[in-house]
Parts: C-alpha cells; sequence; structure tokens
C-alpha cells in the first residue's frame, strides 16, 4: 500500500509541476532586486563565451538577440547584465567576462542576451555570423532586430520566397520598402503585417481571390489578422480546425476572438467550429450574437446550422435542467442522468439508416436508438453535469440473443459484433467512491422495469458477464487485481504485438519493434480512460518514453496506480441508496427501486485467458 500511496503522490506532484511550473519559474527570476546569479541557477540560463555564441549563430540555433542596455560597474568577475524579463521588472543577470552572453534554457525567457560593450566589440563577427546563417540554413520564420540588421541581410532574406520574415524596430529607407513590396514576401514589421505573401494563414494572394474554402489550425489562429478578411470572397467558408486534440477551451477562445473581430468588417463569411464536449461551448452559444458571419458547429460527425446547434442545446439542457436545480452529490447526479438515458426510448435499429440510430442530431427526433445513441447520449449529458466520461468501443458475443446456450449444447457459438459503452470517472465524497467504472445503459434498457445492473460495473464485471467478448484492443488489461496480473497481461499483449508486427515488418530492425509495441499498448489503455485527468501525468511520461526501461518504468507506474483507480466493486446498496435520493428530489423520477437481476447468475464464457505460465517481468522478451 505504501508503493501505491507514493505514486499517487508523484502523480499529483507532477500535475501540479505542471500547472505551475512557469509561474514557478518566472517568479523565482522576477523578485530579486540586486541581481541573480545564473551560475546558481542551470536549470533558467547557461552562460557561454562569445565564441561558442558565434558559432551557434552559424549553425542556425540564434534568432532574436537582446542587446542589455548598460554594464554596471563592480567586480571584475561579477559583471552584470541587465535584461528585461518582464513588462512589470527588470532582472538583472550576474555572470562574468569570459562567459559574457546569457542562454534561457526555458523557452519562457525568450532569447539570449548580451550587454552593449561586449556587442560593440564583437558586432562585426556577430553580423558576419547571421549573414553566413541565412545564406546557409533555410527556415521556415526568421526574426530580424534592428541590432543585427544590414542591407546585406535583407536582399538575402528577400530571396527566401517561401519564408516568414518578423522586422522588430528597423526603420526602412523607400528603396528597402519597395524591394519588400516587389517581392510580396510574407513580412511583418513590428508584428504589423505590411504586405503578404501569405495572407491568411499559408494561403497566398492569388489563392484567396480564387478559392472559397480554406483551412485554419489551431496553431494559425492566433497569427491571423483579423482586418486580412476582407479580401476573402463573400460567402467564403472558413474551417478552424482543431486537429491533435488540443486544449479544447483555448481553441474555443481564440477561434471565438478572430471571428468576433472579423465580424466588424461587415463581410460575408461563413466559419466553421469542431466541438467535442459541447459544454465548454456553452457560453459563446450564450454571448455571440454575429451580424455578418454565419457559423456552423460540428458536433459528433453532423455539421449544424449556428441556430440549430441552439435549438438542440436547448433540448439536450431541459433533459438534464431538474438535475442542475437540485443540490445533488456526483453518484446522485450520474445515476439521474443514466435514468434518462436509459429509459430514453425501447431500443430500434433503422436497417435503411444506421445514423438514425447512432447520433445525437438524430435520436433526439426519431424513434430509433442503439448502443451507440445511449452511449453518445450518456456522455454529452454527463459532460453538462460536471461527470468526466469516455465512450468507448468493446467486442461482444450476440449468439446468446437468439437463445443460444452452451450449457444446453455441445459446441461453443460465439458471434461478435461491436458495442459501445461509457467509462466513468466517479469522484464522490458523500458516498466514498472514487474510481473508474463501465457504463451500459443499453443492458439496462426496459421500459417495463428499473434495473441499474450495468450502471456502474468494474472492469471484471465487464467480463464476467456471459455475453462480452473482449475490450477492444486493451483487454483484459483493466480486469486485474494484483500487479503480478497487471504484469502478465502486459506481458501477454506485448508479446501478441511484437509477433504480429513482426510478421509485417520482417525487415524491421528488433529493437524498433519492440518498442512500438511497447507505445501500443500504452496508448490503448490511457485513450480508453482519458476521462481521468490524472492521465495526464502518463500522457506525459509516454511522451517522454525512448527506451524500454522508460516504458517498463511507465507500465509500472501506472499499474500501481490503476490498482488503486479500477474493480473497486460498488454495492448495490449504496446505487439504489443514491437513485432513492434522486426519486424524492426529481419530479418525474419516482420509479420502481431498482433492483439487480437475480434471475441468473452467469459464469464467465470469455473464451480469452492470459496463459498462466507467463513470467511477470514487463518487459517482452524475443
Amino acid at each position: 500500500m505504501d508503493d501505491i500511496d507514493a505514486i499517487l503522490n508523484k502523480i499529483n506532484e507532477k500535475l501540479d509541476e505542471i500547472k505551475n511550473e512557469e509561474e514557478n519559474i518566472i517568479a523565482s527570476v522576477d523578485q530579486p532586486k540586486e541581481g541573480l546569479n545564473v551560475w546558481d541557477n542551470p536549470k533558467i540560463y547557461k552562460c557561454i563565451t562569445i565564441e561558442e555564441f558565434i558559432q551557434m549563430i552559424k549553425d542556425g540555433k540564434i534568432g532574436l538577440l537582446n542587446v542589455g542596455r548598460k554594464f554596471i560597474p563592480g567586480d571584475e568577475t561579477n559583471s552584470m547584465l541587465e535584461i528585461d524579463y518582464s513588462q512589470k521588472k527588470i532582472a538583472i543577470n550576474y555572470t562574468d567576462n569570459n562567459h559574457p552572453i546569457t542562454i534561457p534554457t526555458n523557452s519562457v525567457f525568450g532569447n539570449p542576451s548580451i550587454s552593449k560593450e561586449y556587442f560593440k566589440k564583437y558586432e562585426k563577427e556577430i553580423k558576419e555570423a547571421f549573414l553566413y546563417a541565412y545564406k546557409n540554413i533555410d527556415k521556415l520564420y526568421y526574426n530580424i532586430d534592428n541590432s543585427i540588421f544590414s542591407p546585406e541581410i535583407l536582399d538575402i532574406l528577400l530571396e527566401k520566397e517561401n519564408a516568414t520574415l518578423h522586422f522588430y524596430n528597423i526603420n526602412f529607407t523607400p528603396e528597402q520598402l519597395n524591394k519588400i513590396h516587389s517581392k510580396f514576401i510574407n513580412v511583418y514589421l513590428n508584428h504589423k503585417q505590411i504586405n503578404s505573401r501569405h495572407v491568411i494563414s499559408f494561403y497566398t494572394m492569388d489563392t484567396i481571390k480564387k478559392e472559397t474554402n480554406f483551412t485554419i489550425s489551431f496553431g494559425e489562429i492566433k497569427d491571423c489578422i483579423p482586418e486580412h478578411f476582407k479580401y476573402l470572397n463573400d460567402n467564403s467558408i472558413i474551417s478552424l480546425t482543431n486537429w491533435g486534440k488540443n486544449d479544447e477551451e483555448e481553441y474555443l477562445k481564440s477561434a471565438f476572438q478572430l471571428i468576433e473581430e472579423v465580424d466588424k468588417l461587415n463581410k460575408k463569411l461563413c466559419f466553421k467550429i469542431s466541438v467535442e464536449k459541447r459544454s465548454k461551448m456553452e457560453k459563446y452559444i450564450k454571448k455571440n450574437h454575429f451580424k455578418n458571419i454565419k457559423l456552423q458547429i460540428n458536433n459528433d460527425l453532423y455539421e449544424y446550422p449556428y441556430q440549430e446547434y441552439i435549438e438542440e442545446e436547448k433540448i439536450l439542457d431541459s433533459l438534464i435542467e431538474p438535475i442542475k436545480k437540485e443540490n445533488l452529490s456526483p453518484l446522485e447526479k450520474y445515476i439521474a442522468v443514466y435514468n434518462i438515458v436509459k429509459n430514453f426510448k425501447p431500443y430500434k435499429e433503422n436497417k435503411e439508416d444506421k445514423n438514425q440510430s447512432r447520433y445525437l442530431r438524430y435520436i433526439l427526433r426519431n424513434d430509433y436508438m442503439v448502443c451507440v445513441g445511449y452511449a453518445k447520449l450518456l456522455e454529452c449529458l454527463l459532460d453538462k453535469v460536471g461527470i468526466k466520461s469516455t465512450e468507448i468501443s468493446v467486442m461482444v458475443d450476440t449468439s446468446y440473443d437468439n437463445g443460444f446456450d452452451p450449457e444446453k449444447s455441445d459446441e461453443t457459438l460465439v458471434k461478435e459484433a461491436g458495442h459501445a459503452r461509457v467509462v466513468v470517472n466517479m469522484e464522490d465524497d458523500k458516498y466514498n467512491i472514487h474510481g473508474l467504472y463501465m457504463a451500459d445503459p443499453t443492458w439496462d434498457n426496459d421500459l417495463d422495469k428499473d434495473y441499474l445492473n450495468h450502471a456502474l460495473m468494474t472492469f471484471d464485471n465487464m467480463i464476467v458477464d456471459k455475453r462480452m467478448f473482449f475490450f477492444n484492443y486493451v483487454y483484459p488489461l483493466l480486469s486485474f487485481h494484483s500487479f503480478e496480473e497487471f504484469s502478465r497481461q502486459v506481458n501477454y499483449l506485448l508479446k501478441h504485438e511484437i509477433n504480429r508486427s513482426f510478421k509485417f515488418n520482417k525487415n524491421k530492425k528488433y529493437e524498433e519493434i519492440v518498442i512500438e509495441a511497447f507505445e501500443k499498448v500504452a496508448e490503448g489503455i490511457i485513450k480508453n480512460i482519458d476521462c481521468d485527468e490524472r492521465i495526464i501525468y502518463f500522457k506525459d511520461l509516454l511522451n517522454n518514453c525512448k527506451t524500454e526501461n522508460d516504458y517498463n518504468n511507465l507500465f509500472t507506474e501506472l499499474g500501481h496506480y490503476l490498482l488503486v483507480r479500477l474493480n473497486k466493486p460498488i454495492n448495490m446498496e449504496i446505487i439504489t441508496q443514491a437513485n432513492d435520493v434522486v426519486r424524492k428530489r426529481i419530479n418525474g423520477m419516482d420509479t420502481n427501486t431498482a433492483r439487480i437481476d437475480t434471475e441468473k447468475s452467469d459464469k464467465s464464457l470469455f473464451p480469452y485467458q492470459v496463459p498462466e505460465d507467463n513470467d511477470h517481468n514487463i518487459i517482452a522478451r524475443k
């Protein structure tokens, strides 16, 4: 138990570190009034010689350069470089005459810095080094300030047609400005774009005049200049995408800030926005009313006109409005939402158009609904009441649907089919429930009986049920009760993945295949429990894994962590107790007390078992 507590503490410390890292570092360098000794802060700065600096410039590793205003008199071995790191304060850095340049080791601190006296002494060599770099190294972006600018540098850079140039505090001559205009290159003067090869994102003026459909990624939204959208053809369509699943709040904030500014141009345009979690969109729906911009929302594989999305939101909000009005615990909120979903309508497929029974767009308005629809509606409504969940895919044996009984037959009939369920992150202090559980409103869908049998299953419950076939790729990694079980299961899947990869990639090195197997198995686990916010810690570990030992450490920590999050059964009495609270507090939910279906006691008929002779070593063996 001590090991698990230590890992949990480590995870929480890491999460705090991720959230506060930049603030803590900045605070640590902003406070000193008399100066900061950079030699004592190697994680923040490193000090280099002028020779090292010249070589870094030639290698293309240096862009902008901060030139300090003056040397402050003092001890020769502790000369001071004065550098402005923030708008509020000036941090004075101590170094020595042999290592006059400070290089930030953290991107928070921006650019290299040198004192004014040293820069004057080596100005010729520094400018020649930049000239050499610009001639020999091609980049997408160049930053040039007045300290290193020269007419020769401008001529070289204007030949780089596919580059973006940023000039800072440079007073161009009329002739130089004419050169810039004539080259029609992507140029910024003190962050104000005067003429552009790429007018919006990476689209040129020629493209803008010809096309009416444009895609701008999350990373490019902030760099767009709203005024430039006036060059687009009327009724052009601009898709603001969030590929890579970046922070959705930041994405929506940036997107709507851009749209609000463009709306002021009195230009008729259409913007498309992608929404993963509808709750993130709620505040923008309430405050944004555009005069000129037509807005469309992509959600759940459907493209909504703005007004239609709002109308659908009203339907969804009306379902959970009584829940939000009451002061319910998380478990009680969950049971209330689960009751809505499992009783929403009878299970019914539309064989002519299967989308009709699967997506919110349709199931809110028609008579069709299957497992995907129940799962999507549950995830959506839980999101709106503040409970994190993740829709997942599993495989089930549907042969039992037609009355197959292995106890009355000599054969084992397996008919494999996809099925949708939801992983729920339940954190409830009132009922002392903290963990990850599996929900299946489809299998509790019985309008004549009030079952909650599959409301909050553990992952071992999931496979005990006779119809469960396997849990997507990562089964059975979420059904263990000891670290030894987890290790054996990880090892089994790693060997399975390595053997499969060898079959199709015979020319690949064994070491590469092993690393890829580690990554695939780890990604599979983390993806399906993404609703646990602490998983960000393991995502961070995974991103930094390079060797077998790195992955071994990842699986070790992940296994110990999951031991306290998974397969902790919730007594049915607690679920019925929460259900009784819901029935008494919310009108329209006064149903019969939920019960367990005790008519049958199914034995596990799951066809897969981990070989007992596997060792418990997580590292895959040849």
